[in-house]
């Protein structure tokens, strides 16, 4: 089912984004957008380790965050390493770093 899916991406910033690039230049955002952060990175962990978790209540950006994560070795080592605390502005920059060399490398 996930390799099903289509990597088409439209070109608007989607909320995961938008909070990762607020953090990376070391300002806060809102508890709500921290947790929905969070569970993004969380579910696509586990899609990415087991596609069948996918259900009625997967975020559509967890889906083609963990399309990502099993292509890039880098982007899962540093998605990987959020666990449940908060996200540094260092972390926030390793993220998107890795899913811009993952994306030019497409």
């Amino acid at each position: 089912m996930l390799a099903a899916t289509s990597t088409d991406r439209d070109e608007s910033p989607a909320p995961f984004h938008v909070a990762l690039r607020i953090l990376s230049s070391e300002r806060s955002i809102p508890e709500k957008l921290a947790v929905y952060l969070r569970d993004v990175m969380t579910q696509a962990l586990q899609i990415a380790s087991d596609p069948d978790t996918i259900d009625g209540e997967t975020l559509p950006e967890a889906i083609r965050l963990a399309l990502d994560l099993r292509e890039s070795e880098a982007l899962r080592a540093a998605v990987g390493m959020v666990g449940a605390g908060t996200i540094s502005a260092e972390l926030a920059r390793e993220i998107l770093s890795a899913e811009h060399k993952f994306a030019v490398t497409r």
